[in-house]
């Protein structure tokens, strides 16, 4: 199981490469939605690998940032390879994807999709959440594992 999750991540990387992004925009850092838990977060670990590459990192996680802007003792638990995670953090979705070069959706927050579905047509989408079964890869949106 572990071999397969590391073969997914380093797929997400090889995706954000071949998009050419200096500043990647993060949808989701936690290990699911819903939840500002990031113990065993791929998606933590692929921001490291990310951001020790030289890609710029931001991320829009409402769960994680609520943590951190209450002071909740537990905000960023179980990270261990972000340590400036909350300078990182982003409030909204807009600020999140107009400062970025490509959006990575890797948890799926419904009130998120009209503006990740407008910024397909402007931005690279990599979806590892699948946010729409409708839409399939094609142009600037791509996914994985689906």
């Amino acid at each position: 199981m572990l071999e397969a999750n590391d073969a997914q991540i380093a797929r997400a990387e090889e995706m954000v490469a071949a998009s050419g992004a200096k500043k990647v925009g993060f949808v989701g850092i936690s290990f699911k939605p819903g939840t500002d838990d990031l113990r065993e977060s791929p998606l933590a670990e692929l921001a490291s690998r990310l951001i020790g590459t030289g890609v710029e990192v931001d991320v829009y996680d409402p769960y994680v940032y609520e943590a951190y802007a209450s002071e909740n003792a537990t905000a960023g638990r179980g990270n261990a390879v972000i340590p400036d995670l909350k300078d990182r953090l982003v409030p909204d979705l807009d600020t999140l994807i107009e400062g970025a070069d490509a959006v990575l959706v890797g948890n799926y927050y419904r009130e998120t999709a009209p503006a990740l579905e407008k910024a397909m047509t402007k931005l690279p989408v990599l979806d590892l959440a699948r946010m729409n079964r409708g839409v399939v890869s094609h142009g600037s949106y791509q996914g994985i594992c689906w």
